[in-house]
């Protein structure tokens, strides 16, 4: 999975991290062109929800390139 495994790398190192989950299509090894990733986060302590996302999205934007669309036009 290339990036994708790096990505989970350098999420488990979050410590507040309980698991990580991929479900979708990834969980059973399907990819192609239009294929994304989905992944359950689980965190050890509920109250630090808002900080641990925060780290887990720093982490997914700074790897990933991501690009926006408006399908509503």
């Amino acid at each position: 999975m290339g990036q994708d495994t790096s990505i989970f790398e350098s999420i488990k190192q979050v410590k507040e991290l309980a698991g990580i989950i991929l479900v979708g299509s990834g969980s059973y090894n399907f990819k192609d062109k239009y294929s994304d990733i989905d992944i359950v986060v689980v965190i050890k302590n509920e109250n630090l929800f808002d900080s641990t996302s925060h780290k887990i999205k720093e982490i997914i934007f700074s790897t990933l390139k991501v690009d926006f669309y408006n399908y509503s036009k």
